[in-house]
């Protein structure tokens, strides 16, 4: 009477699927293996409704099922077969095909999935390859490829899943958590490698939790959950050393948090910028720029990272590098919404900017000095008035380029040089004795004579 019954609700799952209703083909089966669960043919159908379904996990126990009952179930090998490859079990893909041609005897029917498992199995390794030397847009770009010759491989989809997050592209695995045919457990190890990428560890725990809800011997969802338990712990624990006050603790724990090969993500910029910020505390500016680099090469609009490395420049006296973050920082308007912090850097920028000249001006001094040493003083007389133009107050220059006119006999560009310098500085009586004498050589009386008052005026 049973196996009556499970006839029919077998009869009628046949129906649903014919009619595409896979859902309720399912159900149909379902119902006939629980009134006959040693019929193989069952199983078989139930493991092809599930299969259309995306349910590939569930298709590949049934495919199981139904060889352990017959081990003639043609339906049983071949989806075994189909499953095994969209998992990347090739080696279980390969036995499986073997014993289906072996039990029916058509070997040609299943040339396409041994030819299939072949060219998978390849690109499975060439991405592995791309992987391990840290190619990871090659290697999505293999996976794709193999995608595209079986779009149902939840391996492969996987495995650009992996690559995304070594990546840290979060909008890619942002769409593989509902990709077709991933089970339960792997969308929500997804999902915690997305919040991994973005800096939530709580959120992250929190999904591998779930995926090992789904299922216990998931060991990826095991091992994350570990890694990210202990770095967290760490970054904490260093969050309560810095604020103690202990820097040094405080920086050997998130740099214990920061070792091994963890991909460059949100949070690793989070726990960069704490070491930097903790460098920093205790003098340590060139750590501190490296660390808040690194940070910034995350995350590029990191505006604390960014704020801090200009400061440490600044300590440094890193003027260019420093004006340049600062500058940065306006362009990006982000203090636009503080007024003092925005005027603030506003005048950093002008200051910075003046002591980047200031600093021009005194190479070009410099490089003065030995054209002039060296009797080049044409070649000296333009490097002395570069260093003027970028810092006009500094009376030293006028000096030297007064040097230069003289050499050159131009008494007149000489003395316009010495009313400038003695405007800038009236007590350098030198510079009246050279303009009195300049103008003495070109016959300026009146000249002479006004120097001679400026300077009794001088003192």
């Amino acid at each position: 009477m049973k196996q009556k019954l499970a006839e029919e609700k077998n009869a009628v799952g046949d129906g649903n699927i014919v009619s595409e209703n896979y859902g309720l083909a399912e159900q149909n089966y379902s119902d006939a293996i629980d009134l006959w669960p040693s019929n193989a043919l069952f199983y078989g159908n139930r493991c092809k409704s599930c299969f259309m379904l995306g349910e590939y996990k569930r298709a590949l126990e049934d495919s199981k099922n139904a060889v352990a009952i017959d081990g003639n179930s043609k339906m049983g090998y071949e989806y075994m077969a189909r499953c095994c490859l969209i998992f990347g079990d090739y080696d279980g893909a390969e036995r499986a095909i073997t014993s289906s041609s072996r039990i029916n005897h058509h070997e040609n029917e299943y040339e396409y999935l041994k030819d299939l498992r072949k060219m998978l199995e390849n690109y499975a390794q060439r991405s592995i390859d791309c992987f391990y030397l840290k190619k990871y847009f090659d290697a999505v770009l293999i996976a794709n490829e193999a995608l595209k010759m079986l779009p149902e491989s939840v391996a492969f989809k996987l495995f650009k899943a992996k690559c995304f997050f070594n990546i840290g592209d979060v909008k890619e695995l942002k769409k593989l958590e509902s990709a077709h045919g991933v089970p339960q457990a792997d969308r929500s190890y997804i999902k915690a490698t997305r919040f991994y990428c973005e800096g939530d560890l709580v959120e992250a725990l929190s999904y591998l939790d779930q995926a090992l809800t789904f299922d216990l011997n998931h060991d990826k969802s095991f091992y994350m959950k570990e890694q990210i338990s202990r770095i967290h712990a760490k970054k904490m624990n260093g969050d309560d050393m810095f604020a103690a006050r202990k820097f040094r603790q405080a920086i050997e724990l998130y740099t214990e948090a920061l070792d091994g090969d963890m991909p460059k993500n949100s949070f690793v910029c989070v726990l960069q910028y704490s070491r930097a910020k903790a460098q920093s505390k205790i003098g340590n500016f060139y750590n501190a720029i490296q660390d808040c680099t690194s940070a910034l090469g995350i995350w590029q609009d990191n505006v604390d990272a960014l704020l801090l490395r200009a400061k440490c420049h600044e300590y440094l006296d890193n003027f260019r590098e420093a004006m340049l973050d600062y500058e940065t920082l306006l362009q990006k308007g982000a203090v636009i919404n503080n007024l003092q912090q925005f005027e603030m850097m506003t005048s950093k920028v002008r200051n910075l900017n003046v002591l980047l000249n200031h600093e021009k001006a005194e190479k070009q001094k410099c490089y003065g000095d030995e054209k002039y040493m060296a009797n080049q003083f044409r070649a000296a007389l333009i490097l002395y008035g570069d260093a003027i133009t970028l810092w006009p107050q500094n009376v030293s220059f006028y000096k030297d380029r007064i040097e230069c006119y003289i050499k050159l006999k131009d008494y007149k560009a000489a003395i316009e040089d010495c009313q400038t310098a003695v405007k800038l500085d009236n007590t350098f009586f030198k510079d009246y004795d050279r303009m009195i004498n300049c103008c003495l050589i070109i016959g300026d009386i009146f000249g002479t004579e006004r120097a001679i008052q400026k300077c009794v005026e001088a003192g």
